[in-house]
């Protein structure tokens, strides 16, 4: 397998008995099938030429706060499905639970519990919409990202701190959107009832508070990734970054945007081959309007002007640049 998803824990829960915890782990996998690879797994990421050369020199993406995204639609559409399906639910013998999960869902919105962070790629390289839209009228640049995670060393690394990788209370998830209405619907209410019926178990009851906690996790996960059917040409994924407000506090930046603040992090990417850190680039393609021949000497300055940071963080040489047809 190209690429398998990892779970990652979106709320510091107190811990519950084994048996119920590997029922809940095992449901957690089935789910996150849908987001496993079998192929190679290479995303594109489109963008002006600035923020191509700001990627390629930094060797990181900047990560948007999910409350300062472009387009607040996309993330609310995921939110209210949920909690249509939450409010839909009207077994009395579950009133506590549902009453819970909800809870639980919106502080996960409002981030009292955790600070959540988006940047977005997609499965093709030559989508007019995106070249429009991200790419500054075909001016731009898409460049490739190797997300393969089949074995060692070819796994990704992300951290929002080079000083401190691999920060526990930071996790990374890459997950592929669903575009599906139906599906969207089947998915989250198989989801409710995989976890009320857990709470609902003799052995488990007394647990239910701690259930619906990982019920409205599984729920807020979700929500990341439902998108309108309109859309569904993207093919995206999205890379989401999670950690606790004050994890994060440090690496948080403000930068302001058609004269709007937002908050985002710098999130870096790299493989950690042969004791060396590499940026997993694949390709850098330019967009049809950009036919100055300086270009691409200014990309290869932008990759060569390698950022130290503990240790570096390369770029392979042997990155193919050409001009999309």
């Amino acid at each position: 397998m190209a690429y398998k998803a990892e779970p990652i824990p979106l709320y510091g829960i107190e811990p519950i008995p084994p048996g119920i915890e590997e029922i809940i782990k095992c449901y957690i996998s089935s789910q996150l099938e849908y987001h496993n690879f079998e192929n190679d797994l290479i995303l594109y990421h489109y963008s002006n030429l600035n923020g191509i050369k700001g990627i390629l020199s930094n060797r990181s993406f900047f990560c948007t706060n999910i409350e300062y995204v472009n387009d607040n639609k996309e993330i609310n559409y995921g939110i209210s499905l949920i909690n249509e399906i939450i409010a839909d639910e009207k077994d009395e013998k579950s009133k506590s639970f549902r009453n819970i999960v909800g809870q639980v869902f919106d502080k996960c919105i409002i981030k009292d519990i955790f600070n959540f962070f988006i940047t977005c790629f997609s499965e093709n390289n030559n989508l007019e919409r995106q070249w429009k839209e991200y790419a500054d009228e075909e001016k731009g640049c898409c460049i490739g990202i190797d997300f393969n995670s089949h074995e060692y060393p070819s796994f990704i690394n992300y951290s929002d701190n080079l000083n401190m990788p691999g920060s526990k209370q930071c996790k990374a998830a890459l997950r592929k959107v669903i575009y599906n209405r139906d599906e969207q619907v089947n998915r989250a209410k198989d989801c409710f009832e995989f976890y009320k019926n857990l709470a609902n178990d003799k052995v488990a009851n007394q647990y239910m508070p701690h259930v619906a906690m990982h019920a409205a996790n599984a729920f807020f996960e979700l929500s990341t990734y439902f998108k309108d059917y309109q859309y569904k040409d993207e093919n995206e994924w999205r890379l989401l970054y999670y950690g606790q407000p004050k994890c994060l506090e440090k690496s948080i930046k403000i930068k302001e945007f058609e004269g709007k603040k937002k908050e985002y992090l710098e999130l870096f990417l790299y493989k950690d081959v042969s004791c060396q850190r590499i940026f997993p680039l694949t390709s850098i393609a330019l967009g049809k309007n950009n036919l100055n021949k300086k270009i691409r000497m200014e990309l290869k300055e932008s990759i060569d002007n390698t950022r130290q940071i503990n240790n570096q963080i390369s770029i392979r040489s042997d990155i193919e640049v050409f001009t999309r047809e």
